[in-house]
């Protein structure tokens, strides 16, 4: 037998499956030979051809409401973390379309971008910066969040600071863009102190205490005459934080130093000149 009759076919009778319609006599005769055996000669597709025209590649004649042959990982789609929960019904929703009596579930061209599902509660505040970057499929806590992969890495003392500190309890805040924004007045009232980030971040570069052990990677501060000196001694305002006068703090006037430097071919009457020579 090239067709076996299972499960649902086997209950119909044969003339409903063998009935010729080339023959209407009183008495319909049965025709046994070159029988249609595809599904849709019998079965209208309730995909509307969506899903091609094979359709024991997800059902068997079991029934049709189940589909035991499917895996949506096979798709273009595959279903990862909590997708793999969701209804069907929910993505593949029925719509009613011409010259068709019911509703048809849509299988073709459905969304997949996550705002198409998921309202994004940051109001486009991170531009075109995919959920991916910070979410996963699993579940949409932040705990897979790298902060080292933004603009601003959290090193030192601001790893430890809870985000609401610095995001608020607004989802859409991208954060403090100023040092200034947290840190109201670190340095006490300094009159010559500049508040902005990047004369921050030349003491601070991730946000720790700047102290005089770290300050003597730049230049050594912890002994020799320098180590009482005070910042703005060297970092005179309005110069920027990296910039510092050597001449202006010692009693070398530019006319004195040059006669004393003249069998020194790489001299020139320059701060950065003289710590070359002279780090302390």
């Amino acid at each position: 037998m090239v067709f076996r009759l299972d499960v649902s076919r086997a209950g119909r009778g044969l003339a409903d499956l063998g009935r010729s319609a080339d023959r209407p006599t009183r008495a319909a005769a049965l025709r046994y030979r070159d029988t249609a055996r595809s599904c849709n000669a019998c079965h209208r597709d309730a995909h509307l051809h969506q899903l091609g025209r094979r359709c024991e590649l997800c059902h068997d004649t079991d029934s049709f409401q189940s589909a035991p042959f499917f895996d949506h990982r096979d798709t273009p789609w595959p279903l990862r973390g909590a997708h793999g929960r969701v209804d069907c019904a929910a993505c593949h929703q029925a719509q009613q379309l011409p010259a068709w009596e019911t509703p048809v579930r849509i299988y073709q061209g459905v969304p997949t971008d996550c705002d198409d599902c998921h309202l994004s509660p940051h109001r486009d505040a991170y531009g075109d910066r995919s959920c991916a970057d910070c979410h996963r499929e699993d579940h949409w806590s932040l705990e897979h969040f790298d902060h080292d992969r933004t603009a601003f890495p959290l090193k030192s003392e601001h790893r430890w600071v809870a985000c609401a500190e610095c995001h608020g309890s607004d989802a859409a805040s991208i954060g403090a863009g100023e040092c200034a924004d947290c840190h109201q007045d670190p340095h006490g009232g300094m009159s010559d102190y500049r508040r902005e980030k990047e004369a921050c971040r030349f003491c601070h570069p991730t946000g720790q205490v700047m102290t005089r052990a770290l300050h003597s990677a730049i230049f050594p501060i912890r002994d020799g005459h320098h180590r009482e000196v005070a910042c703005t001694q060297c970092h005179i305002p309005p110069a920027p934080l990296p910039a510092f006068e050597c001449i202006e703090c010692h009693e070398h006037r530019c006319a004195e130093m040059n006669p004393k430097h003249d069998e020194e071919p790489l001299y020139r009457c320059e701060s950065n000149r003289c710590y070359a020579c002279h780090p302390r």
